[in-house]
């Protein structure tokens, strides 16, 4: 190689390695492991610590790659840095292979896009195999490049040791060998024993490679194994379709998924997803080869991308979420732009047979990811294929092939394909609108409002009920809120049955109280053996989607459980509400029916800045902090010094902390208005909760905030739902509580209402019927947020029933007359019914403890005012 072409792959290579160390330095979070990591991990560290490699369910290569750098001494920073050196080879194979044939310039055009991917960068940071089983194809390809220009076997050798290496790390590949052997038997050998020598000198070292793998299973498990006990497992998945969608995961897919994770035993897994895999395959299903095409391509080629999950689900180093969101724009934007050149190139240039191999892996791997499960994942091998002759082509390798009209026409059907997938999207949502008119489409559709309607429950933090217009409150705060209220049931007298974030939204999610749930402090989390909501409703065949923006509402308290999707959003030093809000909608145009929506806003909760457009109430519009000027250092802190007595508040600042908290109010009025028009706009046939988990305290019981008492200030809840089959107009005055959204969503979706909820549906008021609930009793409680109060108590329509552990003190009133709670009744008034259902309230059954707060959370918690 001369000197030219030895400073050009230099200088590609640094290039690469500087963008590939810098992702995984700065965004990479590299001592996280995240889905198939751990496994990989694991594996790995067996193999480094001597004994051995756990049975078959995946085949070796990938761990024993990683066990090198283990058994170094290295860590998981060390496992990454190994994978660029991976990477930055596979791209010294690609361009080795370019310039064989096209000379230095477009070899360095080729490995440039490489090396500039934002895909492949990504993938060198994920402990995964794609990185690994990209080199080792290109290194296969090389070989046998090298080996078409020469005479040597030795490079037929090295390609079989290459194939067999990837067969060893991704055993889909297994299928492929006899592709490169079809390759080699029609060469342009003369003789029919050289094609057959060249054949053997490929295939024998693969056959070594895995023949010595397969014989350890065998003696392991008592069975011949085709490399590994998971083949069926993505045959299965991908054959599992949902039956009224193309795009989606169906009922039998979860329920597959559910069942072949809880078994242990690997012989027992392989059977089943074997079963499953042939009786989904010879079920019989309207045009079902025609919708495996389209769903599983789709899935193959769309811009979806393992860093846009990552973004997602917030699973990157903290500080560099938001940056990366516009790097998925990048990333999108490059890969298609680098698709058509590639798909172009594939067309024009001409790569001699080698390119017919090219051409033969991409179909492949197509063929098998319709036959099996298609993932984004998968297509990363495949990318620099894709560039291979885009280089070529750029310098105008292209040019005398133009006036080829087939030529001309493969590429312009293989682009019309590849647009069609990238535009699937929109023409999903163009074919929905064009099914709902039966004009349109000439025959009966289903209707938009036929079946069990889509849920959105909105929970918006620290939201008091009596400062909404739809609740009688002076101020115009609530605009929108107050015109979907009217077309729908307004529920005038909700409870919640804690005072502070966690175990309320536990209550919401779970229908039990939270002496059943048990997340009552900081520390302790839902009980495991207490089900959620969106448990229940994915059971049922819903999509389930949580957009969270509370650190008490996150993974860590077992909020995710059940949600298909769950994306948590902390603030940080100040709250970024419009960008989240923006996230929201995003996320409700990729919405699925059916859907079950969780979305949490955190906006109205202090520290309360509204936006200068929506602060209409105070006096001062600066946004000034009011604890500034008062010595005190967060919301805690304040909330304690105010009842202690250690800080006097000016009747004007007690007013102005009001006047901020309605200016949040009037701003999350709006984004009310634009995530319900959101939704509509995507699925007309849905149905709309809005509540919240606690009211906030202004001074009424010479306290602020909320989570240290019981009083109706911070345990009424503001609760209205509409949408179709709803009443409209409906006020109901019956006592109602949180608990009993679980059991009304439920209904509304058709689902089974499981044993043990304490709530009661309402969708008997929904439909306009009476609701007699004169008995009910509501058990309150809150341990505030770092377990120092002990307040317990009983409320029923009239009366409310508490007792404060610590002191020993208890307060009984009369809400009929007392709405206020300034009179306490207690001890010359008793009330048996309330004391005896306040004897029987046990302590709470906490679960499991809570591990140390992840650095998302505590900065989130300090920006709140928490610590």
């Amino acid at each position: 190689m001369s000197s030219r072409s030895v400073a050009a792959l230099v200088a590609v290579l640094l290039l690469a390695a500087a963008l590939r160390l810098t992702a995984v330095l700065t965004w990479g979070d590299v001592q996280v492991l995240r889905g198939d990591e751990g496994w990989y991990v694991r594996a790995a560290r067996s193999l480094a610590a001597g004994t051995g490699y756990t049975g078959a369910l995946r085949p070796p290569g990938h761990p024993a790659l990683l066990s090198v750098v283990f058994a170094a001494g290295g860590d998981l920073r060390e496992a990454r840095f190994a994978q660029i050196a991976v990477s930055l080879a596979g791209i010294a194979m690609l361009f080795g292979i370019v310039r064989a044939g096209f000379g230095t310039l477009a070899a360095t055009l080729s490995a440039l896009l490489m090396a500039l991917h934002p895909t492949l960068i990504s993938y060198t940071h994920f402990l995964w195999t794609e990185t690994l089983v990209a080199t080792l194809l290109l290194l296969a390809f090389w070989c046998l490049d090298r080996a078409e220009r020469s005479a040597r076997d030795g490079w037929l050798v090295g390609a079989g040791l290459a194939l067999g290496a990837a067969v060893l790390t991704r055993d889909m590949l297994f299928a492929f060998v006899p592709v490169v052997l079809l390759w080699l038997a029609i060469g342009p050998a003369p003789r029919t024993a050289t094609r057959i020598r060249r054949m053997a000198l490929v295939a024998l070292p693969v056959v070594l490679l895995i023949a010595p793998w397969m014989a350890r299973n065998y003696v392991l498990l008592g069975k011949p194994f085709v490399l590994s006990t998971n083949s069926w497992f993505p045959i299965a998945v991908g054959n599992l379709l949902p039956e009224k969608r193309i795009l989606g995961m169906s009922q039998e897919n979860r329920e597959f998924h559910e069942r072949y994770l809880e078994m242990e035993d690997e012989l027992e897994r392989a059977a089943y997803a074997r079963e499953t895999a042939l009786a989904a395959i010879a079920k019989e299903q309207p045009w079902w080869i025609v919708r495996k095409v389209l769903r599983n391509t789709y899935y193959l080629f769309s811009t979806a991308s393992q860093l846009k999950r990552f973004v997602k689900s917030r699973w990157l180093a903290r500080g560099w979420n938001d940056f990366m969101r516009n790097v998925t724009t990048v990333e999108a934007t490059y890969y298609a732009v680098t698709m058509v050149l590639g798909i172009v190139a594939l067309w024009l240039v001409p790569g001699g047979r080698l390119k017919l191999l090219v051409v033969a892996l991409i179909l492949f791997h197509w063929a098998v990811y319709i036959v099996a499960n298609a993932n984004h994942r998968f297509r990363v091998p495949l990318l620099p294929f894709f560039l291979l002759y885009v280089g070529p082509l750029l310098v105008g390798a292209g040019r005398r092939t133009v006036r080829e009209r087939w030529r001309l026409a493969g590429a312009g059907a293989s682009l019309a394909a590849f647009a069609a997938v990238l535009a699937t999207p929109w023409l999903r949502r163009l074919l929905v609108a064009l099914l709902v008119v039966p004009l349109l489409t000439g025959c009966q559709t289903t209707s938009a409002t036929s079946g069990p309607p889509n849920v959105v429950l909105v929970s918006i933090d620290t939201l008091r009920p009596d400062h909404l217009g739809v609740y009688g409150y002076e101020r115009t705060t609530s605009p929108n809120i107050d015109a979907l209220a009217r077309d729908g049931v307004v529920f005038e007298n909700a409870v919640s049955p804690s005072s502070w974030t966690l175990p309320a939204h536990a209550s919401m999610l779970t229908g039990v109280s939270p002496y059943r749930h048990g997340a009552v402090t900081s520390a302790t989390p839902i009980r495991d053996d207490v089900p959620l909501l969106a448990e229940l409703l994915r059971a049922h065949g819903f999509h389930t989607i949580g957009l969270i923006n509370a650190p008490f509402v996150n993974r860590s308290y077992g909020f995710a459980r059940g949600f298909e999707r769950f994306e948590q959003s902390f603030a940080r030093k100040k709250r970024d509400g419009a960008r989240r809000h923006a996230a929201v909608l995003e996320a409700v145009r990729t919405l699925e029916p059916p859907f079950f929506l969780f979305v949490h806003y955190m906006d109205v909760h202090w520290p309360y800045r509204p936006p200068k457009a929506f602060n209409r109430f105070a006096r001062d519009r600066r946004g000034k902090n009011v604890l500034q000027p008062l010595g005190v250092r967060g919301f805690l802190d304040f909330q304690k010094a105010v009842r202690e007595g250690r800080v006097k508040l000016s009747a004007e600042d007690r007013q102005r902390l009001v006047d901020l908290y309605d200016g949040e109010i009037l701003a999350m009025d709006a984004k009310i208005a634009e995530l319900v028009e959101a939704v509509r706009e995507r699925a007309p046939n849905t149905v709309f909760v809005i509540t919240s988990d606690h009211g906030e305290e202004f001074f009424e019981h010479d306290g602020f905030g909320h989570s240290r008492t019981l009083y109706e200030e911070v345990v009424r809840v503001p609760l209205i739902v509409f949408g179709p089959g709803v009443a409209r107009g409906e006020r109901v005055s019956a006592l109602v509580s949180l608990l009993d959204v679980v059991p009304t969503v439920l209904e509304l979706a058709g689902a089974p209402l499981p044993q043990g909820l304490e709530g009661s549906s309402l969708v008997p008021a929904l439909r306009g019927d009476d609701l007699r609930r004169d008995d009910t009793l509501i058990a309150l409680q809150t341990s505030s947020h770092d377990g120092y109060e002990a307040l317990r108590g009983v409320r029923s329509p009239t009366r409310k029933l508490l007792h404060d552990g610590r002191s020993d003190r208890s307060e009984l009133f009369d809400l009929a007359r007392d709405p206020g709670e300034r009179t306490n009744l207690w001890p010359a008034t008793k009330d048996e019914r309330l004391e005896a259902a306040l004897a029987a309230l046990q302590q709470p059954e906490r679960g499991r403890p809570l591990p140390t707060p992840d650095a998302d959370t505590v900065e989130a918690l300090k920006a709140l005012g928490y610590l």
